[in-house]
């Protein structure tokens, strides 16, 4: 369990309830798309491990990580409609595969700014939080 098998995990999950969506940040890649395509794009805007808990015998960190996703999407019916898919996926399997002990969606902002049309689309922005222990506290 860590931070990069979530991420993997997270890819993985929205690639199956989003088949046609774009995927961006999971890997590296830069974050938003020059063009947003029909299926829209769902983007790893960020990733906050905070502070671990720290249990001393063994030494084992226990992190409570969260995944910033930034869906982006023509209309907010299509916004709705991805993020419920995406939470229905979560749902699904809490532990993302086994990557972590519990993942969990956190209700989600919609940008006032990109809703009057400023870029075209609407951003809406959703915090997956996974809990995770590990030995390394770098992983």
């Amino acid at each position: 369990m860590g931070r990069d098998a979530i991420r993997s995990a997270l890819e993985a999950l929205i690639a199956t309830a989003l088949p046609n969506a774009q995927r961006r940040g999971f890997a590296g890649e830069p974050g938003k798309p020059d063009r947003l395509e029909a299926g829209g794009a769902v983007v790893l805007a960020g990733v906050d491990a905070g502070e671990p808990e720290i249990d001393l015998n063994p030494p084992t960190y226990h992190y409570e990580a969260a995944f910033t996703l930034a869906v982006l999407a023509d209309t907010i019916e299509q916004a709705d409609t991805m993020l419920t898919a995406i939470g229905a996926g979560i749902a699904a399997d809490r532990t993302l595969g086994g990557a972590c002990e519990w993942a969990e969606g956190v209700s989600p902002g919609l940008d006032e700014e990109t809703m009057a049309g400023s870029d075209g689309h609407v951003d809406a922005r959703c915090i997956v939080t996974a809990a995770y222990a590990t030995q390394n506290p770098l992983g």
